[in-house]
């Protein structure tokens, strides 16, 4: 018999977590005085989660935007989605930033960046802050991040003078059909 050993060892990944990046070149300045005419707080309360949302009306660019991260999805995972609710924004002022967060249920969760000022916070994914390292997306205006809606994430504090602007919104998957 050889004194040869076999490895029995075999490695699997199980965090792997795909996040899909693409870039969506708009007139920002059109759909931000939009927002900023017709934008409403989704909630009142301070204690509510959605106390720093702003829902607002619906825009020609905004449906390009949609169609865009649904193309995504469609081009990369192969699933056709449809919007899950109301898309809204976040306008982070100076020192403003978001606490760890989901998105629930929603299969693809959805931020696209209309204003980025330099130092105006960094997206943070943290899938198991006891076996993962979070790790930081430092936004681009025109930019788009696609992600599970379940993954957990948050933004870092505004160091800028300007305003940060972002619009989220969620996908769910409507079917698994080329």
């Amino acid at each position: 018999m050889s004194k040869e050993t076999k490895s029995l060892s075999t490695v699997k990944t199980i965090f792997s977590i795909d996040i899909i990046q693409s870039f969506k070149k708009i007139d920002y300045d059109v759909l931000i005085n939009h927002i900023k005419s017709t934008g409403k707080p989704a909630a009142d309360e301070k204690y509510d989660t959605k106390f720093e949302d702003t829902y607002f009306d619906q825009h020609d660019l905004m449906d390009e935007i949609i169609d865009h991260a649904r193309d995504c999805v469609k081009e990369q995972l192969n699933v056709s989605t449809s919007v899950s609710g109301q898309p809204w924004v976040h306008i982070h002022e100076k020192n403003m930033s978001t606490n760890t967060h989901t998105h629930g249920s929603s299969n693809i969760s959805v931020v696209y960046y209309l204003a980025t000022p330099e130092g105006s916070g960094d997206i943070f994914f943290n899938p198991d802050p006891n076996f993962i390292n979070p790790t930081a997306f430092i936004p681009q205006r025109g930019g788009m991040l696609l992600f599970p809606g379940w993954l957990k994430h948050s933004v870092t504090r505004n160091t800028s003078e300007d305003q940060r602007i972002s619009v989220s919104f969620n996908l769910n998957y409507t079917s698994e059909e080329a």
